[in-house]
């Protein structure tokens, strides 16, 4: 990790992302583990391959909470801080609705028509089994 990127996550307030998932604490994972950890370890390796977007390792915290479990109100996620409404969308940009989309028409979606912040993060967060 090099010094700008350094001094970026130094400037990240993360604590309130981390407070909203920890509604995921004791939630276990169909593939085992616990539901809060997997979102930790979602954001450390964003971190390891030098990604210190803001936006995107706050999505990469909550994006459980909206995609499998449906337990956050999106206007909370607005309204958490400044990143808030672009968290969101980042979220439900990458999110894969099983009822509506097959997993090849959501990479293709991802592919294909996806945000540059989404192309940048190149670790889609969406359900995609």
């Amino acid at each position: 990790m090099d010094n700008k990127e350094m001094y970026n996550l130094a400037g990240m307030v993360l604590a309130p992302w981390v407070q909203k998932a920890s509604a995921l604490v004791g939630v276990h994972r169909q593939v085992g583990g616990n539901q809060f950890r997997h979102c930790m370890a979602a954001m450390t390796i964003l971190i390891d391959y030098h990604f210190v977007d803001s936006v995107i390792l706050k999505a990469s915290i909550i994006h459980d909470l909206l995609e499998d479990f449906n337990l956050a109100d999106q206007d909370e996620i607005r309204h958490l801080d400044t990143d808030g409404e672009k968290v969101l969308d980042l979220v439900i940009e990458l999110t894969r609705d099983p009822k509506k989309e097959t997993k090849k028409e959501y990479l293709e979606r991802l592919i294909h028509h996806s945000s540059p912040r989404q192309r940048s993060s190149n670790l889609p967060t969406g359900s995609a089994t």
